[in-house]
């Protein structure tokens, strides 16, 4: 046996985005739970006591096996605090049953108990506000260099023409006021010497 204590295991479970994190104390509080494992990290409160957060891995397959916990050296960190700390119970986040099933048996949990599902504590439109939101952050953080890349790909596709590859056509980049998205666009040099007069 892995652990000299009894330890109940719990699962939260629901799609990516839709709260979990955000509502995971309330379900933890309602049941006494006092440590939580998600996206790779073990906490108690507000203090994180061990892990690596998936999500800073470098490709999507370490993202995935540091989720799980098949990393041996981060298996045996979450392992060494539950056995200094010895919890009565622990919830487990994950996006469906077969992942918080593996992460119970990566880390040598007991199997769960008991699984709540987003769904049980919160409203379909809690949920799609939650995933605009994650979606919304999701786009944010895209590196500001491939979207420049990509704007100026379709400005030589769509906007050069194309028949006549001899004629230069330049341009400038041109800063409209904050609020408007996106954050520039580019203007012919005419258009913008024309709009500054």
């Amino acid at each position: 046996m892995l652990f000299s204590h009894k330890m109940k295991t719990y699962a939260f479970v629901g799609p990516s985005g839709t709260g979990k994190s955000y509502r995971a104390q309330m379900v933890a509080n309602e049941r006494g739970i006092n440590f939580i494992i998600d996206d790779g990290l073990l906490i108690s409160g507000n203090e994180v006591l061990a892990g690596i957060s998936a999500k800073k891995a470098p490709t999507k397959i370490e993202t995935v096996r540091n989720a799980l916990f098949q990393n041996d050296e981060r298996k045996k960190e979450i392992q060494n605090v539950i056995k200094k700390k010895k919890p009565e119970s622990i919830l487990i986040l994950g996006t469906s049953d077969e992942m918080v099933k593996r992460i119970a048996e990566n880390l040598g949990f007991e199997p769960i108990s008991e699984t709540i599902y987003i769904t049980d504590v919160a409203t379909e439109e809690e949920t799609a506000t939650a995933t605009s939101i994650f979606t919304f952050t999701a786009l944010s953080d895209l590196n500001w260099k491939m979207y420049l890349l990509l704007v100026l790909v379709i400005f030589l596709i769509i906007i050069l023409p194309p028949n006549d590859k001899s004629k230069k056509c330049d341009f400038a980049i041109h800063f409209p006021p904050r609020e408007v998205v996106p954050p520039f666009v580019l203007v012919p040099m005419k258009s913008a010497a024309s709009a500054s007069k």
